[in-house]
Formats: C-alpha cells, structure tokens, sequence
C-alpha cells in the first residue's frame, strides 16, 4: 500500500472518506479535505461507508461516532477485523462527549480524536495533513497515555485541576505531557481544558435556564469575569449572546 502511493501519479490526488449523517457537516468537512488538495468521497452512516469501501480503498477516512443504521463504533470494529481496511488511517472528528470507556474503544487505528468544536479549521486540517503525510508521531503507548489523560479531563474538567495534576495521573512529566498533546492534538493540554470547559458551557447556555453565574461554576470557573472572558475570545461572543442565538453546536 505505501509503495502504491509513492508510485501514485500526482493526477491522482490521495482520497479521503468523509463519513458523517448531518449533510452539513459532511458538506463542511468535505471542503476541508478538498482545501487540503485531496479527493473527498462522502457517506451518510456506517453501512453507506462499508458499501464504498468494497469499490474504493481511501488514504484516510474521518469518521463521527453518532449515527444511525451503524454508529461510528460498529464501524470501526469492522474496519479492524477486515484485512482489507485494517490499515486505513482513521481520525474521530465527533459531537460526542467521550467518557473513558469510550476513548479505550478507539484506539486500535484510530490516527487522532478531534472533538467538534474544539478545535478551529485550521488546527483541523493541519491534523489531517499529518496524518495523511504520515508524519513521525508519538507511539501508540504514548498515544494511549494522551487519551487517558483526555478522559481525566472530560471527568474532572469542572475542578479546579493542574497540568501537574493531569501529569501525576497517567504517570508523565508535565512537561513531556504538554509535548505529546501538542504532538497528537496540536495544542496544550492547558487549551484543550479550557475549550472542553467552553464546550459544557455551550450546551448548558442551549439547554437550561442556569445563570451565566451558575453555568460558570459548573464548568469549572470560579471567577464569572474570568468566564465571561474566556468563551468571548473562544466563541466571538459573550455567553448572554451566545444563549439567545446559539450559532455553534
């Protein structure tokens, strides 16, 4: 497969499958895979994917988790037991908020997990040049460590938690932690806490009637000032704003 690329005429630019059922952002996404200068192929759930995938072999696939007919789980539990796909890379590119036993669920093959929202168009697609440049990156055992300390985030995100804290956890320097984030993710553990925090500050401005005090606490400031001027260089806009028109989500 690596020699059938580097033997690829450059007519033929690398393809990726674009699995995701909202037209939107499969529609979005596509256009980033073509920014990148790479053929994009789209599908509407799991079982659409695995239909083109008996006529096309893609250089990477972007896969959401939440769909219907077969989720992206079912998915890629096929993709790993068919010879054929094994090898694909794939990056998550999901709404869902991924507990524990979610995130231990893709990591066999799963070249990056990039929350919606989380992460800007840019940061994106330089994701998916890395992966499709396949650039060196850290190890998978090293990967692993990143994603637990991702889940300890996703439970502990409303404390007052260090990036020492997070280090301690999973049994890494601090320092070394902030290198492999930066490496699978692109950013610091430190940014992705805050951009989580903003993320559960998003939902609960959409879904309840909290205060802006109250949502705040819940996500983890202790300061509303300080809240309010986090989701406003995060969001363009303060969280009153946001809740009457809730234009990210």
């Amino acid at each position: 497969q690596e020699l059938a690329q580097l033997l690829r005429p450059a007519s033929h630019p690398q393809t990726v499958l674009v699995v995701d059922d909202d037209p939107g952002v499969l529609d979005l996404h596509a256009r980033l895979v073509e920014q990148l200068g790479r053929h994009a192929l789209t599908a509407r759930n799991g079982r659409e994917a695995l239909t083109m995938l008996e006529h096309v072999h893609p250089d990477l696939i972007l896969l959401d988790l939440n769909m219907p007919e077969m989720d992206g789980f079912a998915l890629l539990d096929v993709l790993r037991a068919r010879e054929s796909t094994r090898d694909i890379p794939i990056v998550i590119l999901t709404g869902r908020l991924l507990s524990d036993s979610d995130l231990e669920r893709c990591t066999r093959g799963v070249a990056g997990i990039l929350g919606k929202g989380l992460f800007s168009a840019q940061e994106t697609l330089d994701r998916l040049q890395a992966v499709l440049e396949r650039r060196a990156s850290i190890s998978s055992a090293t990967r692993q460590l990143v994603r637990r300390a991702m889940a300890f985030i996703h439970a502990h995100f409303a404390e007052p938690i260090t990036r020492e804290e997070i280090a301690a956890q999973i049994g890494m320097s601090a320092d070394y932690l902030t290198d492999c984030f930066r490496q699978e993710l692109g950013i610091t553990p430190m940014t992705y806490i805050r951009r989580y925090r903003i993320r559960r500050a998003c939902e609960l401005l959409r879904s309840t009637d909290q205060s802006i005090t109250q949502v705040a606490v819940e996500v983890g400031f202790a300061d509303t000032a300080h809240f309010t001027r986090t989701f406003l260089r995060e969001m363009g806009m303060t969280p009153k704003a946001y809740r009457k028109n809730p234009t990210w989500g």
